[in-house]
């Protein structure tokens, strides 16, 4: 079955202006074919499968989440009961499918719920962007969320037996946690809590099983170990230096830029009962993370973003990179689409609207070149060609 999607303007993902008056034409789940519309005929295009979008851009990439909590307390909530955790996660996922996200990797969940959700969203038993799955971080004794996450080892060989676990349960990538956290009471954020030796031999396991890694931290000594361990991702840094920036464009490793998040726990803590603790840390985060970013952007680092913990806001990161940070609209729609495709390795099926990739696409009724803000009302929204959201109707 086709169905057509007219547009006036068409952000693809990869070129730098929109492309004027296009017609996208959906088979089953995949791009067919990309025509102007004035080489259309309208009598091929049946009006009940046809939509009109004003401005149409390929479906958000969030890079870094955890379905299972909210901004707050998050040890609070991922004691309650597995049943009520996992009603949590399916109403997220739910709420970020509808903000325009069809693509999201899970940076941490415990007993295996995100591998589970992974399969319920596939087979749209609930509604959710597709999933890359991490299964729980793996970090030392007394590591960051120790208390309610991650997997604690301690040596060279319990972290390979650690990375084999991961790919026995089915995780997509491999979640380390090297410096300690915001979230975790006496943790340093830029302290290295794992050793050179145990993340080297994490990564090196991960990289035999064609297992991509994602590391948590926020600077200081922990991300030399990270950079220099071949890392896939490096989660958060928002307190990177220009030093190590430089390094991390050299390897082509990839920035995942989670800064709105800070602001909220910093601003608005007591509102969303963010700890104490947390707070406090989080005071001076933005501001310099901000700066982090943009230095990053200056040096050619490759960047994703992710809303981590936060659901159906990924158009706030967007707005503080390019209202904080500076960024071009369009280099900020490219960081939320084309790169967190590639980050995640997925570039060949989704992330730009072309032929042959999956119909994961979203639409505005405003310019968000013009204002990004418009992102945070989408009026339309397809994932693998199903529709979600049609004029602002939801569908699922």
């Amino acid at each position: 079955m086709k169905r057509f999607i007219i547009t006036q303007n068409l952000i693809d993902g990869k070129s730098d202006k929109p492309l004027k008056d296009q017609v996208i034409i959906i088979k089953d789940d995949k791009i067919e074919a990309i025509k102007p519309l004035d080489s259309i005929n309208n009598n091929d295009m049946n009006p009940s499968l046809t939509y009109k979008v004003k401005y149409v851009l390929p479906g958000l990439i969030d890079c870094h989440n955890h379905l299972s909590t909210d901004i707050g307390d998050q040890e609070d909530q991922l004691r309650q009961h597995p049943t009520y955790i996992s009603l949590r996660i399916a109403r997220n996922a739910r709420k970020d499918l509808l903000s325009g996200i069809t693509t999201m990797r899970t940076c941490g969940e415990k007993a295996g719920m995100d591998f589970a959700h992974r399969r319920a969203i596939k087979e749209w038993i609930v509604p959710g962007p597709r999933i890359l799955a991490a299964g729980a971080p793996i970090g030392i004794t007394g590591s960051h969320a120790w208390t309610f996450l991650t997997e604690q080892v301690d040596g060279i060989e319990a972290m390979r037996e650690a990375v084999r676990r991961r790919r026995r349960e089915g995780a997509d990538f491999i979640k380390i946690m090297v410096s300690g956290g915001m979230m975790t009471p006496g943790s340093d954020f830029m302290m290295a809590e794992i050793t050179l030796e145990e993340l080297k031999a994490a990564v090196n396991e991960a990289n035999r099983w064609g297992k991509r890694t994602a590391a948590h931290i926020h600077g200081g000594q922990g991300l030399d170990f990270a950079i220099e361990a071949g890392v896939t991702t490096i989660e958060h840094a928002g307190f990177a230096k220009e030093e190590q920036l430089v390094k991390i464009a050299k390897n082509g490793q990839y920035l995942v830029a989670t800064i709105h998040d800070i602001k909220v726990y910093a601003d608005e803590g007591d509102k969303y009962g963010v700890p104490i603790y947390a707070q406090e840390k989080s005071k001076a985060g933005f501001e310099i993370a901000c700066k982090t970013m943009s230095k990053a952007r200056q040096l050619g680092v490759k960047m994703a973003i992710g809303q981590d913990c936060n659901h159906g806001n990924l158009a706030l990161d967007m707005i503080d990179l390019v209202e904080h940070v500076n960024f071009p609209a369009m280099d900020v729609i490219k960081i939320a689409t084309a790169m967190g495709a590639e980050t995640c390795g997925l570039e060949k099926i989704t992330g730009t609207i072309e032929v042959g990739k999956f119909a994961d696409i979203i639409g505005v009724d405003n310019n968000p070149l013009d204002n990004i803000k418009a992102l945070q009302k989408v009026s339309f929204v397809m994932k693998e060609g199903v529709l979600c959201i049609e004029n602002g109707n939801i569908l699922v």
